[in-house]
């Protein structure tokens, strides 16, 4: 699970992107208070995004799916 906004520069779509090439098996989970950054994050293979606040239960529930438990 990253936020867009890392801070120091660091954009946890960068990360998105180094993870899901580096390791694909990896599952990555985006956070941002910008509805605008969804499609990047699913463009660069995030397995989910969430608009903040996010809702703890449906975090856990697609994470729970990604999982397949």
């Amino acid at each position: 699970i990253t936020d867009v906004s890392l801070g120091a520069g660091e954009s946890g779509l960068a990360l998105c992107e180094q993870l899901r090439d580096e390791h694909p098996d990896v599952h990555v989970f985006v956070l941002s208070g910008d509805p605008r950054n969804d499609e990047a994050a699913k463009r660069l293979g995030a397995t989910g995004f969430w608009l903040k606040p996010a809702d703890p239960t449906a975090m856990a529930e697609a994470i729970r799916a990604a999982c397949g438990d």
